[in-house]
């Protein structure tokens, strides 16, 4: 990619994991260029803004919103970029330093729109490691050419994007499932690069978890309905 790769790292509530997740992005070891690592705080109301802060600009970027969900965060940060490749990263993913390196080559394949990473799970909480392993063994079962991606840690080609569309706002959770879809359907290839790996921090709380499992759920099937009406 000849002008770089932005970053976008939407933070609602952080505090726990975002500080090693930018780290982890100053780290990788790929030798092109991260052109922007931009930190959009959803509305948070704990210590995210502070630590975002304590990286200084231009190295990263803060934007500070009020909460809107990550598909509303994600676009904005989007959208102040101007990057051949843009990565979501959830706040509470770490990723490994060749991440970027097995990322990458993909895009030198003009069909492909989209590719992410392994995750595993990196909880030491009962509930944590239930929900973690739960995606690792999801995640382990999926083709290299999968029909959706999760979003967590998943590089986007900028142009494509520009094609089809941001985010869905309206979707609070299973926008990755949205875009995904919208991206093969405009003939795209997505990619799930299994040697790519980073660690998720899940929820550590039984009431977190009811809580994340409820929203899947119920837009999960507000994005079912609206591929169906398409």
């Amino acid at each position: 990619m000849s002008n770089g790769v932005s970053i976008i790292i939407p933070a609602y509530n952080a505090e726990r994991t975002l500080r090693e997740c930018i780290v982890a992005v100053q780290q990788q070891t790929w030798e092109g260029r991260i052109a922007q690592i931009v930190v959009v705080n959803d509305g948070s109301t704990d210590n995210t803004l502070k630590i975002a802060y304590t990286f200084p600009y231009p190295n990263v970027y803060t934007i500070s919103v009020s909460n809107g969900g990550v598909a509303k965060a994600t676009n904005l940060g989007i959208k102040n970029t101007a990057h051949d490749v843009v990565i979501r990263l959830d706040s509470d993913v770490i990723l490994e330093p060749d991440w970027l390196s097995k990322i990458m080559p993909w895009f030198d394949d003009p069909k492909v729109g989209a590719v992410s990473g392994f995750v595993e799970c990196g909880n030491k909480s009962l509930i944590g490691r239930i929900m973690g392993y739960h995606l690792e063994l999801r995640l382990s079962r999926m083709p290299q050419y999968p029909w959706t991606l999760w979003g967590a840690n998943t590089a986007y080609r900028r142009s494509v994007l520009d094609k089809i569309g941001l985010f869905d706002e309206k979707l609070r959770a299973s926008e990755d499932v949205d875009i995904s879809h919208r991206i093969r359907e405009a003939g795209y290839l997505l990619v799930l690069e299994k040697q790519a790996r980073c660690k998720h921090m899940s929820k550590d709380t039984l009431r977190g978890f009811i809580r994340q499992q409820y929203r899947a759920a119920y837009y999960g099937i507000v994005e079912y309905r609206k591929r169906e009406s398409r």
